[in-house]
């Protein structure tokens, strides 16, 4: 899990060519377009209630899921809500944020996991009650402690803090684990001291997933 440390951490044609070229209508039909792609996806994503996590965690993932945890709670506050991810995890802040937002929002949330569900994206997929906890039977997920990236600089006090500040991190995560999965803690945390890889049967058993779904109709039945 990459942890953000908030302390530490064409060609192009010449002015008169592009003068000459440029076409007034182009930016209204440019607009046009972005328009009706906005409106096109707003109607994507009232109707089907279905929101994409896919891709490293960040900011802008986070704002994109959140934005439309509150758009379609405002839209109809009793339907379920459903989120698909494949997400090999990222920013620890940014998934925090996405799990919260999970849990804040009226409507029940739904988390169907495919390809990969890793390091802060174990915890966005704990957003959701267990029951409406599902993967398809391929998934693969990954649990660990939180990593920083890259190298580290600073002064010793300011990587003092930094340190309690990630062991701080660990545990809160190893409790969300546990108490989400109900895996003992300490169980959980001899699995996090390193890479821990489980396959969609061994997710269902560890109770990070609810269970095994091949199909929209079982998924809806839940």
């Amino acid at each position: 899990m990459s942890h953000r440390l908030d302390h530490l951490i064409a060609q192009s044609t010449a002015p008169s060519q592009r003068v000459v070229d440029h076409d007034p209508d182009d930016d209204d039909d440019n607009g046009k377009d972005k328009d009706q792609g906005k409106n096109w996806q707003l109607d994507y994503l009232r109707k089907t209630r279905t929101i994409e996590l896919f891709g490293p965690v960040n900011n802008a993932l986070a704002k994109k899921v959140i934005s439309g945890l509150f758009f379609l709670e405002a839209d109809d506050p009793e339907r379920p809500i459903t989120i698909v991810q494949n997400s090999p995890g990222g920013s620890v802040t940014d998934g925090f944020a996405i799990y919260d937002a999970m849990r804040f929002v009226k409507p029940d949330v739904r988390v169907v996991c495919v390809g990969l569900t890793a390091s802060i994206a174990t915890i966005t997929l704990l957003g959701a009650k267990k029951e409406h906890r599902v993967t398809l039977p391929n998934t693969e997920f990954l649990i660990h402690q939180p990593l920083i990236p890259g190298t580290v600089y600073g002064r010793a006090a300011d990587l003092e803090i930094t340190a309690r500040n990630i062991i701080k991190t660990r545990e809160r995560i190893n409790r969300m684990l546990s108490d989400a999965t109900g895996q003992p803690l300490e169980v959980v945390e001899s699995h996090t001291q390193r890479d821990y890889w489980m396959s969609a049967d061994e997710a269902v058993n560890y109770g990070l997933v609810a269970r095994i779904v091949n199909s929209r109709e079982e998924l809806e039945a839940l």
